[in-house]
């Protein structure tokens, strides 16, 4: 069931749930069309497989509760540039989906395949 939203009211839903990991610390969430961009900063995570692992349950969680294709991102400049954007009365999708994209080709194909 994919639910087109967005607003601050399912990003802080999508940012609550995120925290709620025990090897979260932070998550900046911005959400454009059906897909939301989840920068998180974590515990230190030593393995690749507990990485991925995270990125698993995380995006599958949000995608159950609410439809969204979560994107998630370790990546701390990244992180910096949501945070200013979040801070804005109202973000550009344009720059939103840009942020995304730059997540996705920072990161290349080793989490979320199928995004």
């Amino acid at each position: 069931m994919a639910v087109a939203v967005s607003g601050n009211n399912v990003e802080a839903m999508i940012e609550s749930r995120v925290v709620q990991n025990d090897l979260i610390e932070t998550a900046i969430c911005l959400v454009v069309d059906d897909e939301a961009l989840v920068c998180v900063t974590t515990m230190p995570i030593y393995s690749r497989s507990q990485r991925q692992k995270l990125v698993e349950e995380l995006t599958e969680d949000i995608a159950q509760e609410l439809g969204i294709r979560a994107v998630i991102c370790f990546d701390c400049d990244i992180y910096y540039k949501a945070s200013k954007l979040k801070k804005q009365q109202s973000a550009n999708p344009d720059e939103i989906r840009a942020l995304i994209k730059s997540c996705k080709i920072r990161r290349g194909d080793e989490y979320n395949r199928d995004n």
